[in-house]
C-alpha cells in the first residue's frame, strides 16, 4: 500500500504540478510541501536504557513528515530515537539530507515566478516552523517579536502554507486515537503502527471527498494539544547568506502581491 498511497514525485514536472496546487490553495508560489516533525510518545520498553528519552523526559521515536496542499503525507521518516537532539534528528534523516543543496528530491531548478521577473530565478521550497533551519530549499518564518510589517507580510503567507502540516497531524490523530496516549507496545511495533496509520490516512484522503466530520472536529483540536505528540524544538539554526536572500525575495513578492485581506490582518497582528 505504501507504493500506492505514499509516493513521492519523481520528475520536475510532477513537482511543478504540486507547487501550482500549493499556490492556488495557500498563496505561496514555488512551495512544494510543508514539513514538520513530532515525538511519538510511548511507554518504557524493557531494557531500553536512555535510548528513547527525549528532552521532556518521556520516551519517544520521531516522525518527520512532508505534507502536500491537501493534507496528504508525501514522506514519513520514522526511524529517529527520542534521545537524539532535535537538530541531529533533522540533519540525519533521509528527508533532511534530501533537502540540502544536493537536492536529492529532484526538485525543479530555480525558475522565474510569473509576474515577478525582477526577483530573478526562485528555488522550489518546503515551509517549516521556527525550529527548522533556514536553507536553500527550506523556508522558516522570520523569528522574534520585533520584526517589521514587511516581516509580518512574509510570516502571514508562510503560516497559511505551513499550517496544512499541523492539520494533517491533527487529522491523523483524530482518526487513529492511539496517538492520544502513550503507546504501550515495543518500539519496532510503534514504527509499524505509525507507518500504517499514515498510509491509511492518505488512502482516506485520496478516496473520500472533502468536508468530512473530521475537519469539523479539527476546528477545536490542534496537534500540539494531543498527548501522544511532543513538539520538536531546535532543528538547527545555521543560515547561509543565500538562504536568507531567498526568503527576502519571497518577502518582497508577498509585499508586492498582497491578498485582499492581508494588510488588515497584518495590521491587527502588529497591535
Amino acid at each position: 500500500m505504501a507504493g500506492i498511497f505514499l509516493k513521492i514525485p519523481q520528475t520536475a514536472q510532477e513537482w511543478r504540478v504540486v507547487a501550482m496546487d500549493f499556490r492556488q490553495k495557500w498563496d505561496f508560489p514555488h512551495c512544494v510541501r510543508a514539513i514538520d516533525g513530532k515525538h511519538i510518545v510511548m511507554k518504557s520498553p524493557i531494557n531500553s536504557g536512555s535510548l528513547y528519552y527525549n528532552y521532556k523526559g518521556t520516551l519517544s521515536i520521531v516522525l518527520m513528515a512532508l505534507v502536500d496542499a491537501s493534507n496528504i503525507f508525501l514522506c514519513a521518516d520514522i526511524r529517529a530515537y527520542g534521545r537524539q537532539s532535535d537538530a541531529g534528528v533533522f540533519a540525519n534523516t533521509e528527508l533532511g539530507e534530501s533537502l540540502n543543496p544536493s537536492n536529492r528530491l529532484n526538485l525543479p531548478p530555480a525558475e522565474i515566478i510569473e509576474g515577478a521577473e525582477h526577483l530573478g530565478a526562485m528555488p522550489y521550497v518546503v515551509v517549516g516552523d521556527e525550529p527548522f533551519p533556514q536553507q536553500q530549499h527550506v523556508m522558516r518564518p522570520y523569528p522574534g517579536k520585533q520584526y517589521t510589517m514587511d516581516h509580518h507580510a512574509y510570516n502571514y503567507r508562510h503560516s497559511r502554507a505551513r499550517r496544512i502540516v499541523e492539520c494533517a497531524f491533527g487529522i491523523l490523530a483524530t482518526r487513529w486515537r492511539v496517538f492520544y496516549t502513550k503507546m504501550a507496545i515495543y518500539p519496532e511495533n510503534v514504527e509499524s503502527v505509525v507507518q500504517g496509520t499514515v498510509i491509511l490516512h492518505n488512502m482516506l484522503r485520496t478516496e473520500t471527498t472533502p468536508g468530512t466530520s473530521v475537519e469539523d472536529l479539527l476546528q477545536e483540536q490542534r496537534s500540539d494539544e494531543i498527548q501522544g505528540f511532543v513538539e520538536l524544538t531546535n532543528l538547527g539554526t545555521k543560515s547561509s547568506a543565500k538562504a536568507l536572500d531567498i526568503r527576502n525575495r519571497f518577502k518582497r513578492f508577498f509585499i508586492e502581491n498582497p491578498l485582499s485581506w492581508q494588510n488588515a490582518h497584518i495590521q491587527r497582528g502588529l497591535h
